[in-house]
This record gives structure tokens, C-alpha cells and sequence, in this order.
């Protein structure tokens, strides 16, 4: 929805500073072109000024697609805009298209704060997508392997092998989001292991 606005305030200030009586598909796609680069920008900076967001080629698509859907809603409400009758159809389906790719994601992930709803008070499940859906990793690689069974207390356990990447020193992973009222329970439980001889340094940080 963010872009979307952005991109119909770009198309406004174009159509504003453009001597046409109408808008152009030019206008249209320069205006498209502005809001993709704002998107692009702002993973950029995210990337070189954040430590807890990080750039995501997924959020400008997903920012793309949310200026398409705009400018075709608005083309189809535009009523200055000459549009030949065949183009009509394939707006709406522009639009809807748009708006279903915007849509899913959230549908995805209501599904898993309500699975992740269901599993509290475990933070995390790593037999449940939804405990994976809320893990990142930001410069640490993970990957889920099952337990040695010399390790393990039940047959078939599985757990999450975090390691450092080659520009990072340290490994680790950020739970985004866990439920904010911890005050029902009255300890943290964080489940290790240790393949190596070496002692173990652990940070933990609750913002």
C-alpha cells in the first residue's frame, strides 16, 4: 500500500510538471521507475546503516508490485486518461495479479503467528515451519541436521547448526517478534550443544 501511494503521488507531481493534457504511458512508467528506485534505496540504506534489518530483493519486489497495483487502479480511475477499451481488461487483471502477490504474504504470515500462537510457551519449534518463519540469521549461515545419537534424548531430534560466514566473526540468530508478555513464566530455557572442545561464549540480548 506504501507504494502504491508513492507511486500515484509521483505520477501527480509529473502530471503536475509536464505540459500534457493528459497522462501519458511515459508518465506512468517514469513514475514506476521513481517508486522502485525509492524501494531500491531504502534496502540499500538497510543494508549499510541497519544491524537488525537487512536488504531483501523479495521487499523490492514486493514494493514493484504495490506501485503497479496503484498506478492501474488508478489509470482505470483516471477519467482524463484516453484508454482503448481492449486495454481496460488487462488493467483489472494487472491489479488484481499485484494486489494477490501483495496479499499472500500477509496471509502467510497471519497462518504463522497463529501457529506460533499455538505452540507457546515454546519461542521456537524447529519440527514447526512457523518456529523457522520468525528465525534469521542476518552474516551466519544455519541449517537444520539431525542430532548424533550420542547427543540426542529422543530418536529422530533434530537441531540447528548456526555458523559464522566468512565476513563475520560471530554466529547467531535474531527470533523477530516473540510474544511480548513473557510475565506468565518465570525462566528462559535455551537448549546447546557443543561439538568442540573449545568453551562456549553465548550473548543473549531481549529488546
Amino acid at each position: 500500500p506504501l507504494f502504491a501511494f508513492v507511486a500515484i503521488l509521483s505520477l501527480k507531481h509529473l502530471c503536475r510538471t509536464t505540459p500534457i493534457a493528459e497522462p501519458s504511458i511515459r508518465l506512468y512508467l517514469k513514475a514506476l521507475l521513481i517508486a522502485v528506485l525509492l524501494g531500491t534505496l531504502g534496502e540499500v540504506a538497510q543494508y549499510l546503516f541497519t544491524t537488525t534489518r537487512y536488504a531483501q530483493a523479495k521487499d523490492v519486489l514486493t514494493d514493484t508490485l504495490g506501485a503497479i497495483a496503484g498506478l492501474s487502479w488508478f489509470a482505470q480511475r483516471e477519467s482524463s486518461l484516453q484508454i482503448k477499451s481492449r486495454l481496460k481488461p488487462w488493467l483489472v487483471i494487472t491489479t488484481s495479479i499485484s494486489i494477490g502477490f501483495i496479499a499472500y504474504p500477509v496471509a502467510h504470515t497471519s497462518i504463522f503467528y497463529f501457529q506460533r500462537w499455538q505452540q507457546l510457551p515454546s519461542l521456537i519449534s524447529l519440527e514447526s515451519s512457523a518456529g523457522n518463519h520468525f528465525l534469521h540469521t542476518g552474516n551466519s549461515s544455519a541449517q537444520l541436521l539431525n542430532i548424533p545419537a550420542s547427543w540426542h534424548r529422543t530418536p529422530h531430534e533434530i537441531a540447528l547448526l548456526i555458523s559464522p560466514n566468512d565476513e563475520s566473526r560471530w554466529a547467531g540468530v535474531t527470533l523477530e517478534e516473540p510474544t511480548p508478555n513473557w510475565s506468565p513464566n518465570s525462566y528462559l530455557v535455551i537448549d546447546l550443544i557443543n561439538p568442540n572442545e573449545i568453551p562456549l561464549e553465548l550473548n543473549l540480548r531481549i529488546d
